[in-house]
Order: structure tokens, then C-alpha cells, then sequence
């Protein structure tokens, strides 16, 4: 697939949560610093979304979700100030990634086809949300 989408003349930045030995715990301190600007330790994760036009996502299904580490990325990174923000009055503004014109979600599993239809689905109300797109 990156060969092809690369020979396709789009630029590609992999993210390999593993190879990258991200930790996925969302610590204390970041939890009272939740609604924040991004510490430094996701800054970068969070500059990544920004510059994308477009998200792949593919990973196995664990347990009939995500794998702890995707899961621990969403709840670090995805975050107020990074994937959505909070007005004056405190609602919530899925307004800041109009940058994304694409998010392709690919699962692998071993299970059964239902656990595969339960993460997409998971993905799809709990993501799309984020997103822009229609």
C-alpha cells in the first residue's frame, strides 16, 4: 500500500505507535492539564494531525477494540486544542481538523466478523465526530 500511494505522488508520514515506543498511559498529570495546549510529549503527534490531508488507520482488533496502545493515543493525543477545542461556554467545537479530506480505517483480526463490525462501528460514532467529512 505505500508503494502504491507513493508512486500515486502523495507524500506519506508513518506513524508506528510500536517502533516509536509510544506510551499509551494518559498520566495524572496530563489529565489535569487535559483541556490544555498539548505537552511537549504529544506535540508532535498533534502537529502530524494537522498536517495530513488524509488518515490510514490499520491496526488488529484486540479484546473486540482497539489495541490498548491506538487506545491510549486516541485518549493522549485526540484531545481538546488538538481535535476538538471548547467554546466561551464550554461546549464542545468539532471544528479542528478541517484539515482532513480522507480517513480510511482498515482492521485486521482473528476473531469473528462481528468483532470487526463492533470496532468499526466504535470508530465510526466515537471518531467521526472529529472529522469534516460527510
Amino acid at each position: 500500500m505505500l508503494e502504491e500511494l507513493t508512486a500515486r505522488g502523495h507524500e506519506l508520514d508513518l506513524l508506528d505507535l510500536y517502533a516509536e515506543r509510544f506510551d499509551p498511559v494518559l498520566s495524572l498529570r496530563e489529565w489535569r492539564r487535559y483541556k490544555k495546549e498539548a505537552d511537549s510529549e504529544i506535540h508532535l503527534y498533534a502537529k502530524q494531525i494537522h498536517r495530513a490531508d488524509a488518515l490510514i488507520w490499520i491496526f488488529p482488533t484486540w479484546n473486540n477494540g482497539l489495541p490498548a496502545i491506538l487506545k491510549g493515543y486516541v485518549d493522549r493525543v485526540w484531545k481538546p486544542n488538538v481535535a476538538f477545542r471548547f467554546d466561551h461556554s464550554d461546549n464542545i467545537r468539532f471544528d479542528s481538523l478541517d484539515n482532513l479530506n480522507f480517513f480510511l480505517v482498515i482492521i485486521t483480526y482473528g476473531g469473528s466478523w462481528l468483532a470487526s463490525a463492533f470496532c468499526k462501528r466504535l470508530l465510526a460514532k466515537g471518531l467521526r465526530r472529529h472529522l469534516p467529512l460527510t
